[in-house]
């Protein structure tokens, strides 16, 4: 058994962060990169998906803005609102096809989560 994390630098030492997770999208015949997501883009998701239950607002496209980048890890995606529409406007299949996988990287809330989040 490993010995225990004692202090801050053991602690990140002990998760590096990862590469970007390659995903060959079927529906755009190209491969993208993905972020290991960060706990940070996790917040970032489940505070867009609790600010947002019940509105209309377009969940895929922010999945996709969060964690699409380049080799290094780094966001291809604008972090603005008008990048997040023109991903809304964008071909319904790729779009679908990436944030669904990207959806099991983060965690993405399921149901009982948001219902969860309803209540408090």
């Amino acid at each position: 058994m490993m010995p225990a994390i004692l202090n801050f630098e053991e602690l990140l030492a002990a998760a590096p962060r990862q590469k970007p997770i390659a995903y060959h999208c079927k529906a755009f015949g190209r491969e993208v990169l993905l972020r290991d997501p960060t706990s940070s883009d996790i917040d970032e998701w489940r505070m867009y998906c609790q600010k947002n239950i019940g509105n209309s607002v377009p969940f895929a496209a922010k999945l996709l803005q969060i964690l699409l980048c380049d080799e290094q890890g780094e966001r291809i995606v604008p972090q603005d609102d008008e990048a997040l529409a023109a991903i809304g406007e964008m071909d319904a299949a790729g779009v679908t096809e990436i944030s669904e996988f990207a959806a099991g990287l983060m965690k993405s809330p399921t149901d009982e989560d948001i219902e969860e989040i309803q209540k408090n």
